[in-house]
């Protein structure tokens, strides 16, 4: 059995980590497209609009969700792999990057949906009222 370098775990953690980052910053985008298209296009959005954009972001932040959760278990473990080689400032600040991200997709997951439906009750309320 070959075991990788110092040097290919160091590269291999980046890597991991630099794909964490692209799948967030996917995620982010999703959230905002949600949150733009609520506020430029409610008075468009019928219940199955709504709903089907809210079933939407739902599976894209489920897959957000078990992505993350892969890439965090593989960072994990090649950080452990690569033991002291890493400098001790990435091995330190890794959790605390973890625990904002978790922390910004569940309020922004949250804050997505609760203002995609209350655009959509909205505009049901002043079409009620005109």
């Amino acid at each position: 059995m070959k075991f990788m370098s110092t040097y290919e775990l160091a590269e291999l953690v980046i890597s991991v980590t630099g794909q964490m980052d692209s799948l967030f910053n996917y995620w982010m985008s999703a959230s905002f497209a949600v949150l733009v298209s609520s506020y430029i296009g409610k008075e468009h959005f019928n219940y199955s609009i709504t709903l089907s954009i809210s079933v939407l972001y739902f599976l894209a932040s489920m897959m957000f969700v078990a992505r993350y959760y892969a890439m965090t278990t593989l960072i994990i473990n090649y950080t452990e792999l690569a033991g002291a080689s890493l400098p001790a400032q990435f091995v330190a600040t890794s959790p605390i990057i973890g625990i904002t991200r978790v922390f910004t997709f569940l309020v922004g997951f949250i804050i997505a949906e609760i203002y995609l439906w209350n655009s959509y009750v909205e505009n049901r309320r002043k079409a009620q009222n005109s």
